[in-house]
Parts: structure tokens; sequence; C-alpha cells
């Protein structure tokens, strides 16, 4: 898009060598914003980040309805918008899957804390019924 846009921004010169200093002006403010573009996606990105982070760590459920409908739309949103601005595609799917890797990471967990608490109720149940047994003897 940045070509076919510097190419109507040309195309609409009527003296290229006539033009030239607004042309290289043009070509270096379209750099700085382009730049700012990558930094502003790159501040959000972070944010996100964070803030998946901060919801996952203090929700007590695994992953809620908020969580989910939060992580759609910001998808979404990134979807449309990074085409548009240069390697914001790779960045943003860098994010989005150190995201999922940090859900996967919990919900590892959860099922390993689940699980330790399962077994450990199993034997706790297994000594009750052992002491029952004991003193009906």
């Amino acid at each position: 898009e940045r070509q076919k846009y510097v190419g109507r921004v040309r195309a609409a010169m009527n003296d290229l060598e006539k033009d030239k200093d607004f042309l290289n002006r043009f070509d270096h403010e379209l750099e700085d914003f382009e730049m700012n573009l990558t930094k502003t996606l790159d501040v959000y990105l972070e944010y996100l980040r964070s803030f998946v982070s901060m919801i996952q760590s203090d929700s007590s459920l695994l992953i809620s309805t908020y969580q989910k409908n939060l992580l759609e739309q910001e998808w979404n949103f990134i979807k449309t918008t990074c085409p548009h601005i240069s390697g914001g595609q790779a960045r943003a799917a860098s994010t989005f899957c150190q995201i999922a890797t940090g859900m996967m990471i919990s919900i590892g967990d959860f099922l390993r804390m689940g699980s330790d608490d399962i077994v450990k109720n199993m034997y706790d149940v297994s000594d009750d019924n052992d002491n029952k047994d004991d003193v009906t003897r």
C-alpha cells in the first residue's frame, strides 16, 4: 500500500526534478510516520500482553468469558490493522503466540494442581475409610 500511495503522489507531481525537495521531505516524513506506527503497535501489543497476563493471574476462572471475548475482539482488530503496518503481522502473531503460550502454561498448572488435589483427597478418603474399619473391628 505504501508503494501505491507513493506512486500516486509522484504521479501528481508536475515536474519531478522541480519538486525533488518536496519528494525528499515527503519520503522522510512517510518513513517517520511508519516508524511511529510501528512503535505505537509495539506499545499496544505490550499493553495487551500485560493486561491479559494480569487478568489471567487474578482470575479464579481458568478462561473466563470476558477473557475469551477480549482476545477475540483484539484479534479482530489486529487482523484488520496490522496488514497496514510494516512488520505488523509478524509482531502481532508473535504477541498472540506468547499470550497463547501463557494460557497453555496456566491451563497446565491448573490441571496439575487439580490432579494433585484429587490424589490428595483420594488418599484422605482412603485413610478415613481405614480408620472407620479399625473402629468397627
